[in-house]
């Protein structure tokens, strides 16, 4: 909960909420938050709280900047993470290209390998019967 001024900028205390969320989930861990009695953490956060007022009380120019900031951020984060489902669609379908290349090859060297063979054996049978013609009408 915040309190302020009303002519203290809505955005500002927004703004100022949630750096305190974001600094306290980064100074005091969920196990010590559970354990605590209430009130038992103003020691720890104190100065934080006392800091962080002060700026965003002679601040409220920069507090546009970054939220402005953190808005770009989060679109550049956002932004890079479609790119990379996008890159990752596109990796899965050259693996399936190179795969059913990879199968195509392998099918067509089977299937070369084959018509060789029929052919090599066509060609001896041939050879064979006009050699046994020649013989019969020979002797």
């Amino acid at each position: 909960m915040c309190l302020r001024e009303k002519n203290f900028p809505e955005k500002t205390a927004y703004a100022f909420l949630e750096d305190m969320k974001e600094n306290f989930l980064e100074k005091i861990s969920i196990q010590d938050y559970k354990e605590a009695i209430p009130n038992g953490l103003n020691a720890r956060f104190r100065d934080t709280i006392k800091s962080r007022m002060e700026y965003y009380r002679k601040n409220p120019e920069d507090i546009d900047k970054l939220s402005l900031l953190r808005k770009t951020l989060n679109e550049s984060k956002n932004e890079i993470l479609r790119t990379d489902d996008i890159l990752s669609e596109r990796s899965e379908k050259l693996n399936l290209i190179v795969n059913k290349a990879e199968e195509m090859k392998t099918e067509s060297r089977s299937y070369y390998d084959w018509v060789f063979y029929f052919f090599f054996n066509f060609l001896i049978s041939y050879l064979l019967f006009i050699l046994s013609f020649i013989l019969i009408f020979i002797f």
